[in-house]
């Protein structure tokens, strides 16, 4: 049932009214309801899911609709913060003297969406060059950002160059007391786009009154898309990025860059991950904006590139029906992971290790033991169809290969 579950909620989210109306309804007939509620809150769209409620006249449960409408007010006050925390430390970092990128959440929040409450973050992505990461995390701790207990920026570095779990992107977590993150990137393991670049061709964006620059829409878009192959394409993890690559189609549209802006990306950056994306988008409603977005990715695409995102937005379905791939599985696919892997364990394995298990409990909330990760790979790989190792070893190659 969790199956149809997951298929009908996308629906309620992406798909056309008339899709969406048919697959709340199928909720409602299974009883489902409570599961999409709950679903909505550890996908982060809370605010999504509440305004295609309102806007397509859905009628859920009376009972658990109201129970949903506190957890909105409390997931806007909560988001609230955490934008106007993150947009204060992008202005302190500039009267510092420090250049910094918003992007992901930040950026999304101050272009794309009317109001700030409508986009929920979770943390703060700021992006600042190599050679500026320990001015601005003296300048942070102004703010009572700080960097983990233990974590040395130099061998944090070091490990970073052999954790297959962040795909070449570099960034360090600095927390406050009330809990709330700021991930500091300076590098965002993608040729072509390389702070210094980014920063000549940001945007100045407003949020809580507080002025800062954000990556243009062009590479947000690229470095959305981006973000989508570390999660894998797992629903459960990049619905906010189907949302924003959304609204920047619509964005393209209403200001005419659509064209040049596309162009400059296919020079600049792999456009498969959008392509794939956009694609998605089109089969579950079939906007005009989207499709011409997609419809022009696919004509700067090459055959390979358009049947790579093929590869892409099949896969992105089957995890829909079944569930996340497991990350074990995805590291078969790619040599780059277990070289990595050595590279640490032959360096320095405690260390290695313990940032290791640090970083996959934050992630994933908990480590399973080694014996039963076995067992799961064991298990995937019993069920592997050839459709579905197409699309993870090309999740593989953009996740983990050169030519990104």
């Amino acid at each position: 049932m969790n199956k149809v579950w997951r298929e009908s909620l996308v629906k309620v989210l992406f798909g056309s009214p008339i899709a969406a109306r048919a697959a709340a309804v199928q909720l409602s007939v299974d009883e489902g309801w409570a599961w999409a509620f709950r679903s909505a809150e550890t996908w982060n769209v809370v605010p999504q899911l509440s305004a295609r409620i309102e806007t397509l006249g859905l009628e859920p449960p009376v009972t658990q609709r109201e129970a949903f409408k506190r957890v909105l007010i409390e997931t806007f006050a909560r988001c609230a913060s955490r934008g106007k925390k993150g947009a204060v430390a992008l202005q302190r970092l500039d009267q510092a003297g420090i250049p910094a990128l918003a992007f992901k959440g930040l950026a999304s929040m101050a272009r794309l969406y009317p109001t700030p409450a409508k986009r929920t973050i979770r943390d703060a992505d700021i992006l600042v060059a190599p050679e500026r990461v320990r001015d601005a995390v003296e300048s942070l701790s102004g703010l009572n950002f700080t960097v983990p207990d233990g974590y040395d920026l130099d061998r944090w570095d070091h490990f970073l160059d052999r954790s297959p779990g962040f795909s070449r992107n570099k960034a360090i977590a600095l927390a406050e007391p009330g809990g709330f993150e700021i991930d500091l990137h300076w590098s965002l393991g993608l040729t072509g786009m390389k702070p210094d670049l980014l920063l000549s061709r940001s945007d100045s964006l407003t949020l809580f009154g507080c002025s800062f620059r954000g990556v243009s829409v062009g590479d947000a878009l690229i470095l959305t898309a981006r973000h989508s192959i570390r999660e894998n394409l797992a629903v459960d993890f990049i619905c906010r990025d189907l949302f924003d690559i959304q609204l920047s189609c619509h964005w393209l549209a209403t200001h005419g860059d659509m064209d040049p802006v596309l162009d400059s990306m296919a020079r600049s950056a792999s456009i498969v991950p959008l392509l794939a994306l956009t694609q998605v988008l089109v089969s579950l409603a079939d906007e005009r904006e989207v499709r011409q977005v997609a419809g022009r990715l696919s004509d700067l695409a090459s055959p390979t590139e358009r049947q790579s995102a093929e590869h892409l937005q099949q896969l992105f379905f089957e995890q829909v029906s079944g569930g996340p791939i497991g990350k074990d599985l995805l590291y078969l696919s790619h040599s780059r992971p277990a070289k990595q892997i050595l590279a640490g364990a032959v360096t320095n394995w405690r260390e290695y290790r313990t940032f290791m298990r640090s970083m996959e409990e934050k992630l994933d909330g908990e480590v399973d033991p080694l014996g039963r990760r076995v067992w799961n790979l064991a298990s995937s790989l019993k069920d592997l169809g050839l459709k579905r190792w197409r699309g993870i070893r090309e999740l593989g190659r953009l996740k983990y290969g050169d030519d990104v």
